[in-house]
């Protein structure tokens, strides 16, 4: 920034508007920037708003080299002491992800808990080098990800509506008395005031109680007659009541209606509500051969970097998260995320975009989406989207 004040006059915030082109590798930008480095800019009345470095003194030759210096040097640099302790970290992550890449994502994973895009990747790397992520279960998950028999089990505390109390209280009851062998038997011994529907339901939608009751669906049918049998239970049991029920000889323990599983589709989306990410399968992985064989750009090329500001990419997959909102000037502005097997990269939609694909964006169906990498200093990358389609049959 300094050397662009003093050679060719640019204000603190000028130069700082090339700083971060460089930090971005922006090179239309810094193709822009030279031309203004070396012989000034003006606006449209006239004013100056650099002086340019020639016309400051500087020879051109001299000016040229030492723009094409910085332009260079920014391509990818550090100094001493952070490039060795990059080296550093980074051959101890490969050496862990080599040798013990159960252990290395689990941790991982573990440390981004609270990113779904995050985890989604990690997912698919997981799923690319043979490992399973299993999903989350009462009787064998930790509250973080831990590694199981070379795979690795999906943490508890990646739950959504899951408090930490919960966690930690059914994981002692499980050590200490043993698994837990069916819905009703896991809500009793973990009965409390932070155990509520909102958390049981999050336990099911995740696949957390699965092997308990027939299927997903029946136990979450069956959510209210189970924590009201459980309520009663325990408000009959108290010291010196008496459980009429018990004394006559009628079953006390409550019996689940008994219904078929959800659709596959349906299962998976609510895996995603849960958690944040698809678990046991994904909603695009029926698509896999066309996919292949489109030449479509991979989210996680996007978010690895392998794109610069401006690459015009074409992804495949599922809308989420859709949101408009309205800006100062009254245009509308829309934001979303577009998810295939691999991660999910966020898309902001501008007005004359949203306007034409509104119907497309606001589906359900997995779509064919052409856009433009846009990368900023203070955001992660995002493509700004420029064509939407639903995937063709």
């Amino acid at each position: 920034m300094q050397v662009f004040r003093t050679l060719a006059g640019y204000s603190f915030g000028r130069a700082d508007i090339v700083r971060r082109a460089m930090a971005k590798k922006k090179h239309e930008v810094m193709r822009r920037e030279k031309e203004f480095f070396l012989y000034g800019e003006r606006d449209e009345k006239g004013n100056v708003i650099c002086d340019g470095a020639i016309a400051r003194g500087v020879e051109k030759e001299t000016a040229e080299k030492i723009f094409e210096d910085m332009s260079s040097f920014s391509s990818y640099a550090f100094n001493k002491a952070h490039a060795a302790a990059y080296s550093f970290v980074a051959y101890r992550t490969a050496y862990l992800k080599c040798h013990y890449p159960a252990e290395y994502f689990s941790a991982l994973m573990t440390s981004m808990m609270d990113s779904a895009s995050k985890l989604a990747l990690y997912n698919a790397e997981c799923k690319r080098i043979g490992i399973r992520v299993l999903p989350p279960h009462v009787n064998n998950s930790g509250s973080g990800f831990i590694p199981e028999n070379g795979n690795i089990r999906f943490g508890l505390n990646a739950i959504k509506n899951l408090g930490q109390g919960i966690i930690e209280r059914l994981i002692s009851e499980r050590q200490q008395n043993g698994e837990y062998t069916s819905m009703y038997d896991f809500c009793r011994r973990n009965h409390s005031r932070e155990f509520n529907r909102k958390a049981l339901e999050g336990l099911i939608k995740s696949g957390a109680l699965d092997g308990l009751e027939d299927n997903r669906r029946q136990m979450l049918y069956n959510i209210e007659g189970t924590l009201a049998a459980v309520e009663n239970e325990i408000r009959f049991s108290g010291d010196g009541q008496l459980n009429l029920f018990e004394e006559m000889g009628a079953p006390d323990v409550f019996i689940p209606q008994k219904t078929e599983e959800m659709d596959e589709d349906t299962k998976l989306q609510l895996e995603k509500e849960a958690t944040g990410i698809y678990i046991s399968g994904h909603p695009m992985a029926k698509y896999s051969r066309f996919l292949s064989s489109a030449g479509l750009t991979k989210t996680s090329d996007i978010l690895s970097g392998k794109y610069s500001d401006a690459d015009k990419v074409t992804v495949a997959g599922i809308i989420n998260n859709l949101k408009v909102r309205q800006l100062k000037n009254n245009k509308l502005l829309a934001s979303c995320q577009i998810e295939d097997v691999y991660a999910s990269v966020s898309v902001t939609v501008f007005e004359a975009a949203y306007v034409k694909f509104k119907p497309v964006l606001s589906g359900t169906k997995p779509v064919i989406l052409t856009g433009r990498i846009s990368e900023r200093e203070d955001r992660d990358v995002e493509i700004v989207a420029l064509n939407v389609e639903e995937l063709p049959e």
